[in-house]
């Protein structure tokens, strides 16, 4: 069964995501956190398949940027999809930097575009555990969608 992290302080906003996710894939298990300490000790106890994070958490600004590195320092090669009011012109690129899959910014996507990208994150995931890649890219440059700052050239980082 996969299990995805819904980390996002607003209980309305928490439960319109989960809600998403469990129509478009009935029978995820979806937990939600709404503190960076709650998301933060689930994410060393648990493994999840997915995380949809807020930037920002309560008071704290940033909440988001410390749980993916938390994320990140796991190892697990957890894919996480953000979405935050904070404005995309600034933040999607350090999130890509920081290894997240994309960035939505609230207000401007709608659930077909929630649902679009979060099937796709499963969908890569699924076939990057399995070892599933396109064979046209192995002679190429390509970009491991999950890990978008490490470029491969024939098959190997750059």
């Amino acid at each position: 069964m996969l299990k995805v992290a819904v980390i996002e302080d607003d209980r309305p906003t928490s439960n319109q995501l989960a809600e998403w996710i469990l129509a478009a894939r009935p029978g995820i298990r979806v937990e939600q956190w709404f503190t960076r300490d709650e998301a933060e000790a689930a994410i060393a106890r648990e493994d999840y398949d997915l995380v949809v994070l807020d930037i920002e958490l309560g008071r704290e600004r940033h909440a988001g940027v410390a749980i993916i590195n938390a994320i990140n320092k796991g190892g697990r090669g957890t894919p996480v999809l953000v979405v935050s009011a904070m404005p995309a012109t600034i933040y999607r690129s350090i999130m890509k930097a920081l290894d997240a899959w994309d960035y939505l910014q609230k207000t401007t996507f709608s659930e077909s575009d929630f649902v679009d990208t979060f099937l796709e994150i499963l969908r890569t995931a699924h076939d990057r555990e399995h070892g599933k890649t396109n064979a046209a890219c192995s002679d190429e440059l390509s970009l491991d969608p999950l890990r978008q700052a490490a470029p491969l050239w024939r098959g190997k980082r750059v």
